[in-house]
């Protein structure tokens, strides 16, 4: 896995977005201030990728990450495996509660990968080939424990290496072989059971006695069928003779029960009389259908009975209309005197209150003080001697005075009200001779659409001659009605008789076909059926004592067959019953197929029950040799001896693989060992190989060699992780080199430079300005009261 680009806004100390372009950096370094969000894109990387913070204890805690006063962090990291790249995105929002990642994807290209946190994170997983867990083992390398795991005493150093390694996995597995070890003992319980009571007589004895009581059965049916020739003689003889003594006793009960059914001789007699009326019949209709058409020859030669009727109506409209017209006249002449007479009472209404007026005014004049004293308000000068009021004059109304303006109001009045009155009566009027001219508009119209039809008089008669004429059609039709109805019923009836003689002629052709085998006499004539039925009758007579004594000889030939059949039978059960087959009311062969079915079934199951037992055994062995290898493992891997073995194995390989690495890391000078007390040594090449303790160390020197331990480590941790799984290609180094001095720094710088050509991405933490400055990329990191920012800086 190599990084390519981190996009990340409102994460930690990153309150504004931020873009980090990994391209072209094979080797890099995050250099800052302490504080000022170095390590913060180690965790946005890993919070990406896995929905997680190393540095926090609970995997599932999202709110921290967000910055505070922000409502979301936004993440998003581009990456590479093998040359594939791949886009990961995560949006954090805050709740009531605290925080959930409302949108995460995973996307190759255009195609969308996973589309939830959860399917992001297992997809995530699968790619890598590593669980969060062993990621930040592997890839954020904990370089300040294997520190202190390169000097630790041996046992510290062995709960360090259990948990880095999570060696846990082996009590999980001395668990589960024990618990496989119980489920496997259930099952041979199980199977012990059901072979013991599921297949008990699965046994070779038993198989053998099976065979010959099948061989025993065999040699019985031989002897059933030797004999069945002879029974199906005998059934076959005793079937013939009673089918002869049933056919005769048949024919016998046949000529017995012959008799002519009722109303033969009256059937012709009423099928010539029906045929007579039916005749008739068809004679009247033709004679009313002439009479019908010739009433309606009569009627169509009038005219139209809806025009006559249109006619009719409209000259009933005319009437109606002059007589509207006559009443509106009238009407007309006493609205117009109306009208005369509200003109002449307003002409005198108006003169009456000209006149008070008049009278009112010269009052006024004669009470002119008055009507100024009723106007003036306190403080206003007086007209007469200029001086302010203090307040109005006290003033009495003159009887005069109030005696015209009350008049004049009544004569206001009445005046007011004679004008509406005359208005009234003009609108009357004018409504009246707008409802004439619509009257003489509808009369006009008429005359002219009455001018080419027949008069009031003649459209009455005309109407009265067609409604007679048409009143006759009706009963002529309904008299041709009522001779159909006498026609169909004629008709019905003969045909009724017919199907009825056709009836009783076939009744009589079945009871002859009946007796066909005694050969009845021919038919004669064949319009007689009354002689017909006389000479079958009479014939049948003759025939009944050469029937009855047929039936007799029958009988007893065919009850011998039967007696024979039976004594045969019987030696047949005999032989069953010495071969314990029972009886089976269909006989002997049938039982002793029953029993040899039986017998096969008895075979075969044994054959296979001797065949499942056989497999029971078989998975019972092979389960009681797993079931002692899952209680050797469960014993075994719960003893402390097989994880100090484990531990000693993964000892041996990690000091093999930090061998490895520091000797390309020092050129070739110095590799490690491990004692018989699991105690680091180193070997220095340059000195004849010699070995002494790792303590020996230079500060530099042990840098080194905890570096190759934790890549050791990095490359076996990520073996158990994962099948198969990806390449690594990026390493982060978060810590450890504030402690260095400049000397150790030169080595580790010469160090980390060599690991960086070696084909990672190897990436620094350190706010170190001499170790920053001798990486070729740097990504300075500084903060301000707002937020963090990051400025790539090649040298």
């Amino acid at each position: 896995m190599r990084p390519r680009r981190l996009e990340l806004r409102g994460f930690s100390s990153f309150r504004e977005p931020v873009c980090v372009d990994f391209e072209g950096a094979d080797l890099f370094v995050l250099t800052g201030p302490t504080g000022s969000g170095k390590s913060s894109l180690i965790d946005a990387m890993v919070f990406a990728l896995y929905g997680s913070v190393p540095r926090y204890d609970n995997k599932k805690l999202v709110a921290p990450v967000i910055t505070q006063g922000c409502q979301e962090a936004r993440v998003c990291f581009d990456f590479s495996i093998a040359g594939d790249q791949f886009r990961v995105a995560r949006v954090v929002a805050r709740t009531s509660g605290g925080a959930t990642t409302r949108e995460a994807r995973l996307e190759q290209g255009d195609r969308l990968l996973a589309g939830t946190a959860e399917q992001v994170t297992r997809r995530v997983e699968r790619l890598l080939g590593l669980k969060f867990e062993h990621f930040i083992k592997c890839v954020v390398l904990p370089q300040g424990e294997f520190a202190r795991f390169l000097h630790e005493k041996p046992r510290d150093r062995q709960a360090l290496l259990v948990e880095v390694l999570d060696l846990k996995i082996f009590k999980a597995m001395a668990a589960l072989a024990g618990g496989r070890h119980a489920s496997q003992q259930s099952d041979i319980a199980s199977l012990e059971e059901r072979l013991e009571e599921d297949y008990p007589h699965a046994t070779v004895a038993g198989r053998d006695a099976a065979a010959l009581r099948l061989q025993e059965l065999e040699d019985l049916k031989q002897q059933i069928e030797q004999s069945s020739p002879f029974l199906e003689a005998l059934e076959e003889k005793r079937q013939t003779k009673l089918a002869a003594a049933q056919g005769a006793a048949a024919n016998l009960a046949s000529l017995r029960r012959l008799q002519p059914p009722p109303g033969v001789s009256e059937l012709a007699s009423a099928l010539a009389e029906t045929e007579s009326l039916l005749e008739k019949a068809r004679s009247d209709l033709l004679q009313s259908t002439q009479e019908l058409e010739a009433e309606e020859s009569r009627v169509e030669e009038l005219p139209e009975e809806i025009d006559l009727l249109r006619s009719q109506a409209m000259w009933s409209r005319h009437q109606t209309v002059q007589a509207e017209r006559d009443d509106l006249t009238a009407e007309l002449l006493r609205a117009r005197e109306r009208e005369k007479q509200a003109k002449s009472r307003v002409e005198s209404a108006q003169q009456l209150r000209d006149e008070v007026r008049g009278r009112l005014e010269a009052a006024r004049t004669a009470h002119a003080a008055h009507h100024i004293a009723a106007h003036l308000q306190p403080g206003e000068p007086c007209p007469v001697c200029r001086r302010k009021l203090a307040k109005p004059p006290p003033l009495d109304i003159p009887p005069d005075l109030s005696r015209a303006e009350e008049d004049l109001a009544k004569a206001e009045g009445k005046w007011r009200n004679s004008l509406q009155a005359a208005s009234e009566a003009s609108a009357n009027v004018a409504r009246l001779l707008e409802q004439r001219d619509r009257l003489r508009e509808n009369l006009d119209q008429l005359e002219k659409d009455l001018t080419d039809r027949w008069s009031a008089r003649r459209t009455e008669q005309l109407l009265a001659r067609r409604q007679k004429l048409h009143r006759s059609f009706q009963q002529a039709r309904e008299k041709q009605r009522e001779l159909h109805r006498e026609e169909r019923s004629a008709r019905k009836k003969l045909k009724q008789l017919r199907k009825d003689s056709d009836q009783a002629w076939l009744s009589f052709h079945q009871e002859r076909d009946r007796l066909a085998v005694l050969k009845p006499p021919p038919l004669g004539d064949r319009s007689d059926l009354a002689g017909a039925w006389s000479d079958l009758v009479e014939w049948a007579g003759a025939m009944e004592p050469l029937q009855a004594e047929k039936e007799s000889q029958a009988g007893k030939e065919a009850a011998q067959a039967d007696r024979e059949k039976r004594r045969l039978l019987r030696q047949l059960d005999r032989a069953c019953r010495l071969r314990s087959v029972e009886t089976d009311p269909r006989g002997p062969m049938e039982a002793c197929q029953v029993a040899l079915g039986r017998a096969r079934q008895r075979l075969e199951d044994i054959e296979r029950d001797l065949s499942k037992a056989k497999e029971l055994r078989r998975k019972l062995k092979k389960l009681r040799r797993q079931a002692e290898v899952s209680k050797a493992l469960a014993r075994l891997l719960s003893a402390r001896g097989f994880e100090r073995w484990y531990l000693h194995r993964a000892m041996q390989q990690l000091v093999s693989g930090a061998s490895r690495i520091l000797l390309q890391l020092t050129r070739e000078q110095f590799s490690l060992a491990v004692d018989d007390k699991s105690n680091f040594q180193v070997i220095d090449h340059n000195n004849a190989r010699e070995t002494r303790s790792a303590r020996t160390l230079s500060g530099g020197e042990t840098f080194l060699a905890s570096m190759a331990l934790a890549l050791a480590l990095s490359e076996h941790v990520a073996q158990l992780a994962a099948h198969g799984s990806p390449r690594l290609d990026s390493i982060f180094l978060d810590e450890g080199f504030g402690s260095l001095d400049s000397e150790t720094l030169e080595t580790v710088s010469d160090a980390i430079a060599e690991l960086g050509a070696g084909g990672r991405t190897v990436g620094l933490v350190t706010h170190v300005r001499e170790l920053a400055e001798r990486v070729p990329v740097r990504y300075r990191v500084s903060k301000d009261d707002r937020t963090s920012r990051v400025e790539r800086v090649v040298a």
